[in-house]
């Protein structure tokens, strides 16, 4: 992005945000109630074929993504969205896991209503949680899981291997979620046995946030018949966005 696009989406409430490689970037607001309100952005191709929304990791931000995200979008002819959680960018609130869930489904809906499909979701590190739980519950055709989490015991576990102790520690990588909520609430290993499309799964083997065996985990415990592991050689977490291993992911979309 140019200065005065990153200035526009910092500083200003404006819809339209930029136009790069025949793909429209804007901002939109959806009103949970009287005073939250939930920020998100859509890559709008000039024609449309499939729709997509993709989840961010927690410690994230759009500009993590932006590039990607317009790559993805004009090679795949797909509306790509772009959820803010709750106290990020423009997003009123506070995050926390028993309002984020809920707030998904709704955007969701909403994002299903306006295009009458949703084709494929993608989610990214802590994202990943949010993506197996919208697809399987919209039955989505595609969910694409990129250094994903599998549940909480696997990652104490790792830790603890580290020499790492206390649940400070275990939620390094997961700041703005309260630790508590996450402990009790969720586990994508029980949710991926309950999605039945096509699943693929792109991780490092050297994660050192979020451990390759949490990606193995979520592949043998799917029920697909169409699945996929793709191990990223030496790849740490946020392997999955360098171009030559994204150039395959919307390969796979595509």
């Amino acid at each position: 992005l140019n200065q005065k696009s990153i200035e526009t989406i910092l500083n200003t409430d404006n819809e339209f945000i930029i136009e790069k490689e025949n793909i429209k970037l804007s901002r939109h607001f959806y009103l949970i109630n009287d005073t939250i309100s939930i920020e998100y952005f859509v890559f709008q191709p000039e024609k449309t074929n499939k729709v997509g929304l993709f989840y961010m990791g927690n410690s994230s931000n759009i500009f993590d993504f932006v590039d990607n995200l317009f790559m993805l979008s004009s090679q795949t002819k797909s509306k790509i969205y772009v959820i803010n959680y709750r106290g990020y960018g423009k997003s009123k609130g506070t995050p926390s896991f028993s309002t984020q869930f809920s707030d998904n489904s709704l955007i969701t809906n909403e994002i299903i209503q306006k295009q009458n499909k949703l084709d494929f979701v993608i989610g990214f590190s802590l994202g990943s949680v949010f993506a197996s739980y919208t697809a399987t519950e919209n039955k989505t055709d595609a969910l694409y899981l990129l250094a994903p989490f599998s549940n909480t015991k696997e990652l104490f576990k790792y830790f603890k291997k580290q020499n790492t102790r206390g649940v400070k520690a275990l939620f390094r990588p997961f700041i703005k979620f309260s630790a508590d909520e996450y402990l009790l609430n969720v586990s994508n290993t029980e949710k991926i046995k309950s999605y039945k499309g096509k699943l693929i799964i792109m991780h490092g083997n050297a994660d050192k946030q979020l451990p390759y065996f949490m990606g193995q985990n979520l592949y043998k415990n799917s029920i697909s018949f169409d699945k996929e592991l793709i191990t990223i050689d030496n790849g740490e977490h946020w392997s999955p966005m360098l171009q030559e291993n994204w150039k395959m992911l919307i390969n796979k979309i595509k």
